[in-house]
């Protein structure tokens, strides 16, 4: 991909966590999405070894797991001298979680096809030796029709058989989609 991309808007409601925007190839007018990673520390020093590992391997793994259909392809990694930006496929919609109202109404066999996508999603994830942290709705896709779901999130996904806490002294994921025996205990 050498397209020359410019930032339209940023996209507040994308199911891919971080500062994310929409963007466009200024000769064919593509869209693109376009998640910004940055290599600096909020007191402006430079992140943490570990944190930078950790964008690391988000990136590798995306790259591992784009091309299936229900995984959202990564396009292209640029490096900046502060920032790593991931240009994404654009793909209409929103979150699945903002959908589900929809899909309470909607036909059967709809809620069961987006549910079989996600098990093909993770499964070829599982296959690859990819391990989903946070896998929930907020962080998928679902087009307008109801038809294809697309998931979005690798920011806590590993490729080791053992989990831990990744070093941050806590769960990961969002606490309401946790399994029992990861939620943090009581103080």
């Amino acid at each position: 991909m050498t397209a020359t991309i410019q930032i339209v808007s940023f996209a507040p409601d994308s199911p891919l966590s971080g500062h994310v925007y929409e963007a466009k190839d200024i000769e064919t007018e593509s869209k693109f999405l376009v998640k910004v990673l940055s290599k600096i520390s909020s007191d402006g020093t430079p992140l943490p070894q570990q944190q930078r590992d950790l964008q690391l391997e988000e990136i590798r793994l995306r790259q591992l797991a784009s091309g299936h259909p229900n995984i959202l392809s990564l396009l292209q990694v640029i490096e900046k001298l502060e920032e790593i930006c991931l240009v994404f496929e654009y793909y209409p919609g929103g979150s699945l979680f903002e959908a589900m109202p929809a899909l309470r109404t909607a036909r059967y066999d709809a809620g069961i096809g987006v549910f079989l996508q996600i098990l093909s999603a993770v499964k070829h994830c599982h296959n690859m030796g990819i391990y989903l942290r946070d896998l929930n709705p907020r962080h998928m896709f679902l087009d307008g029709n109801l038809n294809q779901v697309k998931l979005t999130e690798f920011r806590l996904a590993t490729s080791s058989e053992e989990s831990g806490d990744i070093g941050v002294g806590f769960g990961v994921g969002m606490l309401p989609y946790m399994a029992p025996g990861n939620k943090p205990s009581p103080l």
